[in-house]
């Protein structure tokens, strides 16, 4: 028991070891998904990319909500949370510790935190999808880089695919357009006789 404490005391990061700079942006990352969400938690519905709108104008705000904040923050989280797990990675294997007992632990209060926040408070927490996605980072640790860029490209794929099944049709644009017109048009276009 006391070899295990001191291998867990090891891994412990002091306040001058740690990297102040992924902090502070884990924190701007965090507080930009804080500023889109809390909208939509306050207010019925979901954050603004699961609402359906009919009209024109709220669309097109909601997808540049969607393409110019949104992604952006979530993307940067995900990010920081690859680059933590490449930082906890490399310290265990220069310290000879196995990172799979310590990483896996973190995952399961991970997933269990964010299952407890979907069912109690919102739909949209996206801790269980952290969780099954680091998950998938230990299946990926030992492997060389040449591997690892080949999986990448592939993995790259797949929100393009997403983001093509789940855009817009052209019938709801149409829909939209013609929502937008049916409100608006009669006051810009009347006709007198």
């Amino acid at each position: 028991m006391r070899i295990m404490n001191q291998k867990i005391m090891k891994t412990t990061i002091p306040d001058k070891n740690r990297i102040t700079i992924l902090d502070s942006l884990r924190g701007f990352a965090l507080l930009g998904i804080f500023l889109i969400n809390i909208t939509s938690i306050g207010s019925a519905g979901g954050p603004p990319t699961f609402e359906t709108k009919h009209y024109l104008l709220d669309e097109l705000y909601n997808q540049f909500l969607l393409l110019m904040i949104e992604s952006k923050f979530f993307t940067l989280f995900s990010f920081l949370f690859g680059v933590g797990f490449a930082i906890q990675l490399t310290r265990a294997n220069e310290q000879g510790i196995d990172i799979v007992p310590r990483f896996s632990r973190r995952l399961i209060c991970l997933f269990l935190f964010g299952a407890i926040h979907i069912a109690l408070f919102w739909e949209g927490d996206i801790l269980v999808i952290y969780s099954v996605a680091g998950a998938a980072l230990l299946l990926f640790r030992k492997c060389q880089n040449k591997t690892l860029l080949i999986w990448i490209a592939s993995f790259l794929i797949i929100p393009i695919v997403g983001v093509t099944g789940t855009a817009i049709t052209v019938d709801e644009w149409l829909l939209l357009i013609t929502s937008y017109n049916q409100q608006f048009a009669p006051i810009f276009f009347t006709t007198t006789v």
